[in-house]
């Protein structure tokens, strides 16, 4: 079994550098909209495509929700890392996303973050928090995953849920102070911020797939798809692992 699984990891190193040989012959740019809590991952990924490649990354950070509308609205991109599978698979389904591309590419992880030493039950902290910090439920999958939560703990009649326009900035309402309790992406953490927080992501009823897509457009795609395909590979899986994430089986 292991023999096998060594041909076929050679197999696949042999496909992404032969992908990536092939792209090389123009050196292009890929526009990449990216959500917000895969943005630092993206950007340790991206340097390391580029020391292999001729290629640069372009990379636009925002809620899921945000670049969703964009790509709607013509926003010249080539790929799209969403942090929930619903948009990506909403872009194949109109037509504006290559449905062959589609690929989850990481499973996010919720850490509760919190200022009472005393606890590790989350519910607890929940029940003693004045101001919680998510990300807005509408356009941010993390904010989906918090309220969820959050419907099922002891939360104050009288707590404030702050809501950021995506999950990096549900962080900072939590760095600044302005909250005393937030729920955020693990990948945003430090190693010890992730281990003086409480991971909450087995409680969740359903898990955070994350998706990418390649979006239908008039540019040249080679590029876009060696990237994908590097995705795909074991040293960007540790570097997403590495990052805080979960892999698809």
């Amino acid at each position: 079994m292991a023999t096998v699984v060594v041909r076929i990891a050679r197999i696949l190193g042999l496909i992404l550098t032969l992908s990536i040989a092939c792209s090389n012959a123009t050196a292009e740019t890929i526009t990449v909209a990216c959500a917000s809590n895969f943005k630092p991952t993206l950007e340790k990924l991206a340097r390391a495509f580029e020391q292999q490649s001729k290629h640069r990354i372009r990379i636009s950070s925002a809620s899921s929700g945000v670049l969703f509308a964009q790509i709607n609205n013509g926003a010249p991109f080539q790929l799209f890392f969403s942090a929930d599978a619903i948009r990506p698979e909403k872009l194949v389904a109109s037509g504006k996303a290559n449905e062959k591309s589609l690929t989850t590419y990481a499973i996010g992880r919720l850490v509760l973050l919190h200022h009472q030493a005393y606890t590790t039950d989350p519910e607890q902290v929940i029940a003693h928090a004045k101001r919680i910090a998510i990300a807005n439920p509408a356009i941010a999958p993390y904010g989906v995953a918090a309220k969820s939560l959050l419907n099922n703990w002891p939360v104050q009649k009288d707590a404030q849920v702050l809501q950021g326009n995506n999950i990096a900035q549900a962080l900072q309402f939590f760095q600044s102070g302005h909250a005393d309790a937030a729920l955020v992406a693990a990948s945003l953490l430090s190693t010890q911020q992730r281990q003086s927080g409480i991971d909450v992501t087995t409680l969740l009823t359903r898990p955070i797939r994350q998706k990418a897509v390649l979006i239908n457009s008039q540019k040249s795609t080679d590029a876009a798809m060696a990237f994908m395909a590097f995705i795909r590979s074991g040293t960007a899986r540790q570097i997403i692992t590495d990052s805080g994430y979960l892999m698809p089986l």
